[in-house]
């Protein structure tokens, strides 16, 4: 258990906003459920002063709101591999936001709820294997705001699948020892950006990356690691105009030398 406390203050031209002893708390509790695994929870307050004015130059009120965690973690193997599943859900307020109508201008997006679930496992289920795997399902609402955004999709722009896997085999014998080959995979559902009524969509892509590796010595390695190995062309954020959708990075190559003494 624990508590934040907060003193703030901002001044403009045009505005001043101060907060005084401002209490956060926050807290937690692990429970061992067995010898590997164990089950968690933890809460949090919410208490963010925002720097963002609105149209008429006055600052937002803070960002306001509560974060809940439940989930369970495991050590398998002799401590090998990690495994971990989390659900959340954070409900806040007066999160800022580019005002559409203006400019250079902010608005508060009244009550707001983001939820999901995230799962990974990482570690080395046998000798000389490396795995990351990781899944996040992420779902976000209006809860109070304008009629038209009354229950509508919250961060448009946050894919609500997204997967995440990477692999890596590192001979220890033979004619190959010291030789290393890896393999990624980024997989992402579609998400889009609204702006004047118009919505930008990036469909959803997958990235797949490769890497060869080589131990020169006990304390110089090699990489060699080609990301987006099939080039796909993809948007990696849309924003809502034409000036501020990017595209992902194209195919790339990157040789690397580390050493470790």
């Amino acid at each position: 258990m624990g508590s934040r406390l907060s003193w703030w203050e901002a001044t403009s031209s045009t505005s001043k906003r101060r907060v005084d002893e401002e209490i956060t708390p926050y807290a937690g509790l692990v429970i061992d459920l067995n010898n590997e695994i164990s089950a968690y929870g933890s809460y949090a307050s919410i208490f963010q002063p925002q720097s963002q004015t609105d149209v008429s130059g006055s600052y937002l009120a803070p960002r306001t709101g509560n974060q809940y965690e439940v989930g369970l973690k495991g050590e398998f193997l002799d401590g090998d591999v990690l495994a971990h599943l989390a659900v959340y859900r954070i409900e806040d307020q007066n999160r800022a936001m580019t005002d559409p109508s203006n400019a250079g201008s902010s608005i508060a997006s009244g009550e707001v709820r983001s939820q999901g679930i995230e799962a990974e496992i990482s570690g080395q289920p046998v000798r000389g294997w490396d795995l990351v795997a990781g899944y996040a399902f992420t779902q976000t609402e209006y809860l109070t705001a304008a009629v038209s955004d009354q229950g509508e999709t919250f961060a448009t722009f946050t894919p609500e699948h997204s997967i995440n896997l990477w692999s890596k085999y590192t001979f220890t014998g033979g004619d190959l020892n010291g030789v290393s080959v890896g393999g990624g995979l980024k997989l992402v559902s579609e998400f889009y950006s609204k702006s004047n009524g118009v919505n930008f969509t990036s469909e959803g892509y997958g990235v797949v990356s490769a890497q060869l590796g080589y131990q020169l010595t006990d304390n110089l390695s090699g990489t060699f690691t080609v990301t987006n190995l099939l080039d796909r062309t993809y948007y990696d954020k849309v924003s809502g105009s034409d000036s501020e959708n990017f595209y992902g990075e194209p195919r790339t190559f990157m040789l690397s030398i580390r050493g470790q003494w």
